[in-house]
C-alpha cells in the first residue's frame, strides 16, 4: 500500500456495489489549521493508489487486477 506521512490521511466511504468514495485530507494544512504549521504540496499518483487499494483488498495472487478503474473528483 502506498506510504503516508503522519499528517496525512484517507477515508474510504462505501458509496455503491463496486463504487467507493475516498476522502484524502492532509492535517498540515495551513487552510485546516488556520496557519499553524507548513504544509508541503502533497502529490499522490490516484491510479497507483487505486490499484494498490484494490490489491490489499483481494489479497489472492491469482486475482486479476480490475478491467477498469474509474476515478472522478468531486468537491466538497
Amino acid at each position: 500500500m502506498i506510504q503516508f506521512k503522519d499528517d496525512q490521511t484517507y477515508q474510504l466511504l462505501p458509496i455503491d456495489k463496486n463504487k467507493i468514495l475516498v476522502r484524502f485530507e492532509n492535517l498540515a494544512d495551513r487552510v485546516d489549521n488556520f496557519g499553524v504549521g507548513v504544509a508541503e504540496p502533497w502529490k499522490l499518483d490516484i491510479h497507483q493508489f487505486a490499484t494498490s487499494l484494490y490489491q490489499d483488498v483481494n489479497p489472492n495472487p491469482n486475482t486479476k487486477g480490475p478491467s477498469k478503474i474509474r476515478i472522478e473528483q468531486m468537491d466538497l
